[in-house]
């Protein structure tokens, strides 16, 4: 029982909330009203995907004191609940997404199936059951290679240099392990708080999970989308964590999902980032993770012996490898993250066969790597670092 009350809590709250009223401009602002007000050039690009979805891309084709890239193309791929927003919350020299901008290079930000951005399909509706049938496994399998592929032919570029966040390493180590026509269009594929197996997630997450049956997980989740719209949702964020006392009991909430590291989150900016805190996704992906935390497999989804037969032509759902990703991978990793926890951060590190640098940060959380008022001195100068060398 106490585990199914601390499941509504974790759905009704949707991770951490987001909110329609606070004073700061910015957290009514999608990515490309971000972009424009913090000064830069921006275009949006549509590609479509073998499935039918229609995703959305902001572009920041260069920074704020040029008019043309220098450097090469990078992508940025966001996590779980998240939008191409989440490299561009802080202030323009805090913002990953804006901070590639400057250093010269071409910088993509995309937005996966089922986020504010990416909710069209050629031939469902998002009111629609079959709209939202698909797990992070989709998204590997056919967001990816598209918006890889279309970037490609609209730069005229052989390779790029891909960024993920959370699930945006999970769906490449997933896809590159098997699509090495889509591998080899990547120069290089910079992972933080990379995750593939979640067998050791701690946290309110790893509580819960353990003590819920697949069937019970599914009945409380449906099967449509996984989002945040209630009033609740908005007065939590919009009114209660607006002020200053109330930071705090928001910040404690997300560090119990995320993990514990306060001192690196500027408060000021809190508003913003729960005002896009969960972009929402579907429930069956929220389930493959529940999945994937009982099976302690980086496995492709379950749909039960029978289920399996049908969709894999075996009884068990097939594992992924990656022993099979060739290409060069750097791994930036948190020691206080519950959610890509060390331990399976060190699966990657045993499996992946061309790790050409890797650093771990011992107090950051998940999402310090994209929040965090250190991550400009401490991690984004190593990745322009790192692109200077493989670029």
């Amino acid at each position: 029982m106490a585990g199914l009350m601390l499941l509504s809590l974790f759905l009704s709250l949707g991770l951490v909330l987001r909110f329609v009223a606070c004073g700061d401009p910015e957290v009514h602002m999608n990515a490309t009203e971000l972009i424009l007000y913090n000064g830069y050039p921006v275009e949006n690009h549509y590609t479509e995907t073998k499935d039918g979805f229609i995703l959305n891309m902001q572009r920041i084709p260069y920074g704020r004191a040029s008019t043309k890239s220098l450097r090469g193309v990078v992508l940025l791929q966001h996590g779980l609940l998240g939008a191409s927003v989440c490299f561009l919350m802080n202030q323009a020299n805090g913002s990953l997404g804006f901070v590639l901008a400057d250093a010269g290079y071409d910088v993509w930000l995309a937005n996966s199936r089922g986020n504010p951005y990416s909710l069209r399909h050629k031939k469902y509706q998002p009111n629609q059951t079959e709209f939202w049938d698909w797990s992070w496994q989709e998204q590997a399998e056919y967001d990816l290679p598209a918006v890889i592929s279309y970037i490609c032919d609209v730069t005229k570029q052989k390779q790029i240099v891909y960024i993920g966040h959370s699930q945006g390493t999970l769906i490449a180590n997933a896809q590159f392990s098997v699509d090495h026509v889509t591998a080899a269009k990547v120069r290089l594929f910079v992972a933080l708080a990379p995750i593939a197996r979640v067998s050791h997630v701690r946290g309110l997450l790893g509580f819960v999970a353990p003590r819920l049956t697949i069937n019970t997980a599914r009945t409380l989740l449906g099967q449509r989308a996984f989002d945040e719209n209630s009033t609740f949702s908005q007065w939590y964020g919009g009114v209660f964590c607006s002020t200053l006392p109330t930071h705090y009991i928001c910040n404690g909430l997300s560090s119990m999902i995320m993990g514990w590291d306060q001192r690196n989150l500027n408060l000021t900016r809190l508003p913003v980032y729960l005002a896009h805190k969960n972009e929402g996704t579907s429930a069956k992906n929220i389930l493959h993770y529940f999945q994937e935390i009982k099976a302690g497999e980086f496995q492709k989804f379950d749909y039960g012996p029978g289920g399996n037969m049908n969709h894999y032509n075996q009884t068990t759902p097939p594992q992924y490898d990656p022993k099979s990703i060739k290409i060069p991978v750097a791994m930036y990793y948190g020691d206080s993250d519950f959610l890509a926890d060390r331990t399976d951060v060190q699966f990657l590190l045993d499996n992946l066969p061309n790790i050409v640098h890797q650093k771990e940060f011992p107090s950051w959380n998940h999402v310090d790597f994209i929040y965090g008022i250190n991550a400009p001195n401490l991690l984004y100068k190593d990745i322009l670092e790192l692109l200077q060398k493989h670029l």
